[in-house]
């Protein structure tokens, strides 16, 4: 029996995975022994075709992160190293915004908490002195209002972002084993 190259091998990956065809149909289309497929499905983690959604998931994320799901383990290891950097890297560039909104917030907040500490002491007048600190409140509580909203703004794009990047993808509690379940009840990700 011939060989399949690399492209008819995706081809009988598509025949089981997009229509669900079993593993001799495919073997008699290709051309090969129903056994060659099998071991191949096995090796490859072929999905049997019954659940799309996964199989659409599966081929989202290929393309997203630009990987094909290796055969080779150490071609595996690799892809999912990258894929974890870049992912890694989204998040330490959160961690950052977090940071410079709290200074911003921080730093608004002491103004405002200040604000009275900073008029000028060559102003003897109460008057002008109620004035200069409503005028320096108003300035502050803009500050504070700015930096509310900065947050806000960063909440939402990060939300988004972590969306984008599947970093808070919901856990298939079905596939877990119990000791992951057990992590998952005391409040940690399960591995």
């Amino acid at each position: 029996m011939p060989r399949l190259t690399k492209d008819e091998w995706a081809e009988a990956r598509a025949l089981r995975e997009g229509a669900g065809l079993p593993f001799s149909e495919i073997a008699e289309r290709m051309g090969v022994d129903r056994a060659a497929v099998s071991r191949r499905a096995k090796k490859e983690q072929w999905d049997d075709g019954q659940n799309v959604a996964v199989a659409i998931q599966k081929k989202v994320t290929e393309k997203l992160t630009r990987i094909v799901t290796p055969s080779d383990p150490v071609k595996k290891a690799e892809a999912i190293d990258a894929e974890a950097a870049r992912r890694a890297g989204v998040i330490d560039k959160h961690r950052d915004e977090l940071e410079a909104a709290r200074v911003m917030a921080r730093a608004a907040k002491e103004n405002h908490q200040n604000v009275g500490d900073q008029i000028p002491a060559d102003i003897h007048d109460p008057m002008e002195r109620a004035q200069a600190l409503l005028s320096m409140k108003r300035g502050a509580f803009e500050d504070l209002k700015a930096a509310k909203i900065h947050v806000e703004t960063l909440k939402l794009i990060q939300e988004g972002e972590r969306k984008a990047w599947g970093l808070d993808m919901p856990v298939d509690l079905s596939a877990l084993t119990d000791e992951q379940l057990a992590a998952l009840a005391s409040g940690r990700m399960p591995v």
